[in-house]
Protein backbone atom coordinates (compact mmCIF):
# COMPACT_ATOMS: atom_id res chain seq x y z
CA UNK A 1 0.00 0.00 0.00
CA UNK A 2 1.42 3.62 -1.09
CA UNK A 3 2.21 6.36 1.48
CA UNK A 4 0.05 9.07 2.11
CA UNK A 5 1.82 11.88 1.16
CA UNK A 6 0.32 14.68 2.25
CA UNK A 7 1.20 18.82 1.81
CA UNK A 8 0.88 20.93 4.68
CA UNK A 9 -2.44 22.96 3.20
CA UNK A 10 -3.39 19.25 2.74
CA UNK A 11 -2.98 17.70 5.92
CA UNK A 12 -5.29 15.35 8.17
CA UNK A 13 -8.11 17.00 9.78
CA UNK A 14 -8.09 17.43 13.63
CA UNK A 15 -10.42 14.80 14.97
CA UNK A 16 -11.79 17.05 18.07
CA UNK A 17 -11.84 19.83 16.31
CA UNK A 18 -14.05 18.38 13.86
CA UNK A 19 -16.50 17.28 16.62
CA UNK A 20 -17.07 20.40 17.76
CA UNK A 21 -17.44 21.46 13.73
CA UNK A 22 -20.22 18.34 14.18
CA UNK A 23 -21.98 19.49 17.36
CA UNK A 24 -22.73 23.81 16.35
CA UNK A 25 -23.38 21.86 12.56
CA UNK A 26 -26.24 19.92 14.33
CA UNK A 27 -26.99 22.54 17.19
CA UNK A 28 -27.03 25.31 14.61
CA UNK A 29 -26.33 27.54 17.50
CA UNK A 30 -22.84 28.37 19.15
CA UNK A 31 -24.13 28.60 22.59
CA UNK A 32 -25.97 25.67 22.38
CA UNK A 33 -22.90 23.40 21.26
CA UNK A 34 -20.69 25.02 23.74
CA UNK A 35 -22.95 24.35 26.55
CA UNK A 36 -22.95 20.53 25.63
CA UNK A 37 -19.51 20.78 24.91
CA UNK A 38 -18.58 21.70 28.49
CA UNK A 39 -15.92 24.30 26.86
CA UNK A 40 -17.03 28.59 26.20
CA UNK A 41 -18.28 29.81 22.95
CA UNK A 42 -15.66 31.54 22.44
CA UNK A 43 -13.50 28.84 22.88
CA UNK A 44 -15.54 27.00 20.26
CA UNK A 45 -15.57 29.69 17.90
CA UNK A 46 -12.37 29.79 17.82
CA UNK A 47 -11.50 25.86 16.88
CA UNK A 48 -14.19 26.19 14.27
CA UNK A 49 -12.58 29.42 12.86
CA UNK A 50 -8.77 27.32 12.85
CA UNK A 51 -10.88 24.78 11.39
CA UNK A 52 -12.09 26.92 8.58
CA UNK A 53 -8.54 28.77 8.38
CA UNK A 54 -7.48 24.98 7.98
CA UNK A 55 -9.83 23.92 4.90
CA UNK A 56 -9.61 27.71 3.55
CA UNK A 57 -13.30 27.75 3.37
CA UNK A 58 -16.39 29.19 5.43
CA UNK A 59 -18.10 26.60 7.47
CA UNK A 60 -21.03 28.89 8.41
CA UNK A 61 -22.73 31.80 7.51
CA UNK A 62 -22.95 33.43 10.57
CA UNK A 63 -25.16 36.79 11.60
CA UNK A 64 -26.28 38.33 14.94
CA UNK A 65 -29.38 36.25 14.72
CA UNK A 66 -28.54 32.46 13.35
CA UNK A 67 -26.08 30.54 12.16
CA UNK A 68 -26.49 28.44 9.11
CA UNK A 69 -23.95 26.11 6.91
CA UNK A 70 -22.43 26.75 3.55
CA UNK A 71 -22.27 24.42 1.33
CA UNK A 72 -18.73 23.65 2.45
CA UNK A 73 -20.34 23.40 5.75
CA UNK A 74 -22.78 20.60 4.92
CA UNK A 75 -19.83 18.52 2.68
CA UNK A 76 -17.74 18.89 5.64
CA UNK A 77 -20.59 18.02 8.21
CA UNK A 78 -21.69 14.33 6.05
CA UNK A 79 -18.53 13.70 5.85
CA UNK A 80 -17.39 14.10 9.77
CA UNK A 81 -20.05 11.69 10.71
CA UNK A 82 -18.60 8.87 9.21
CA UNK A 83 -14.54 9.81 9.86
CA UNK A 84 -15.21 10.22 13.62
CA UNK A 85 -17.19 7.01 13.21
CA UNK A 86 -14.23 5.39 11.71
CA UNK A 87 -12.41 7.07 14.47
CA UNK A 88 -13.46 5.45 17.07
CA UNK A 89 -14.49 2.21 15.67
CA UNK A 90 -10.31 2.13 15.20
CA UNK A 91 -9.63 3.03 18.66
CA UNK A 92 -12.21 0.25 19.89
CA UNK A 93 -10.46 -2.24 17.49
CA UNK A 94 -6.53 -1.20 18.57
CA UNK A 95 -7.67 -1.28 22.37
CA UNK A 96 -9.14 -4.72 22.00
CA UNK A 97 -6.27 -6.16 19.77
CA UNK A 98 -3.64 -4.85 22.62
CA UNK A 99 -5.76 -6.44 24.84
CA UNK A 100 -4.35 -9.58 23.95
CA UNK A 101 -1.02 -8.42 24.74
CA UNK A 102 1.22 -7.36 27.93
CA UNK A 103 -0.21 -3.69 28.60
CA UNK A 104 2.55 -0.60 29.16
CA UNK A 105 2.40 1.20 32.39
Amino acid sequence: MEPIRLSTADGPLNLYRLAQFLEVAEQLSFTRAARKLHITQQALSTAVRRLEKDLGVALFERTTRRVALTRAGRTLRDGARTLLMVSRAVTVQTRQAGSTHRTLG
